[in-house]
């Protein structure tokens, strides 16, 4: 009897807390869009929208530190537009200002993609439903229809997440959209490649067409993993427009640590004669020694410093088209490697 009695009393404890649990949050995601096809342009600033809120009629997806709802967004052929501090900018939309947003660049492939994410910063409420954020990007690289129905277009794949509070329909928590570009191009490149020769960063690239286009960047990555410009060549194209095939060539140095040596050498010479023959003015040609000496050992040590920051003589480069709008779009990574 007494065993009947144990068995009633946990039956009845668990369907009451049961009832008092009462329903589940239920973060969303909703329909996606991106600007495709005709006009649609490489380098055009476009944006990524999608819907999204909690579809749970009666409890609210509470923000706590260490377990906040996260969106995830894989960005596909398009970047995020940042501003002065690498950070998204210009992001709008009701459910926008629950989130704190960050991007970051992979260029671990060769090419660049990036992710972004959103972290929840406040309690989003209950029945919070067809709420929008909306996203500039920058289509970076072309894509057919073809590409696009083969979910390889420029667009982007988005989910929630929710990781404390049990999610009660996870089915829900997906979505995805991929466009296609028209078929102009602000630039179309034809060839494209980048070397060391000597001390010397040689890019040279040819376009086989260009549109409203007004300089390049040449980008060249640092040892932060971040592309830094480096030089800056105008188009040549007559008011950025042309049909015809323009070639383009960049030089740069990659650092000044052979002339310093050389000069160092020649004033450590100087004084060093100038010592020999004239004994006057010692303190002078002194002076000219130790200088000499100096700037040859200061430039020796900085060339071993640069020989064992990049020891196999590669660097990693990219041109950056800019019309005349001011939008980017990126030629591919191209890997220089000293002859």
């Amino acid at each position: 009897m007494k065993t009947k009695l144990c068995l009633l009393a946990v039956l009845l404890m668990s369907q009451l807390f049961s009832w008092g649990a009462g329903p589940m949050p239920d973060p969303y995601l909703g329909s996606v869009t991106i600007p495709s096809g005709p006009g649609v342009l490489v380098g055009q600033q476009v944006n990524l929208s999608f819907i999204g809120g909690n579809a749970s009629t009666g409890t609210k997806i509470t923000y706590k530190s260490g377990g906040e709802a996260i969106i995830s967004i894989t960005l596909i052929k398009t970047r995020p537009v940042l501003d002065g501090t690498g950070n998204p900018t210009g992001i709008t939309g009701e459910f926008a200002p629950y989130f704190d947003w960050t991007a970051t660049e992979d260029l671990s492939s060769g090419t660049s993609k990036w992710t972004m994410l959103g972290i929840q910063n406040k309690t989003i409420p209950a029945d919070f439903l067809g709420k929008d954020v909306v996203i500039p990007v920058v289509i970076t690289q072309s894509s057919t229809q073809a590409d696009a129905n083969n979910k390889n277009g420029h667009g982007a794949t988005v989910q929630i997440t929710e990781s404390i509070d049990k999610d009660s329909d996870p089915n829900n928590d997906f979505v995805s959209v991929y466009g296609y570009t028209d078929i102009v191009m602000p630039v179309t490149f034809q060839s494209y490649d980048a070397k060391i020769v000597g001390n010397k960063l040689v890019v040279n690239w040819t376009t086989a067409s260009e549109t409203n286009n007004d300089f390049f960047n040449i980008q060249v990555m640092g040892s932060d993993s971040s592309f830094k410009t480096v030089g800056r060549i105008s188009s040549k194209a007559e008011n950025g427009t042309s049909s015809t095939s323009l070639e383009y060539s960049f030089e740069k140095e990659l650092g000044a640590g052979g002339s310093i040596s050389f000069m160092g050498l020649a004033l450590f010479a100087a004084g060093f004669i100038l010592l020999l023959f004239n004994r006057r003015n010692k303190l002078l040609y002194t002076f000219l020694l130790v200088s000499g000496l100096s700037m040859s050992t200061v430039s020796c040590r900085k060339n071993t410093q640069d020989r064992e920051a990049n020891p196999v003589g590669k660097q990693m480069v990219r041109v950056v088209q800019v019309d005349k709008d001011g939008v980017q779009a990126y030629s591919k990574i191209a890997v220089a490697v000293r002859q």
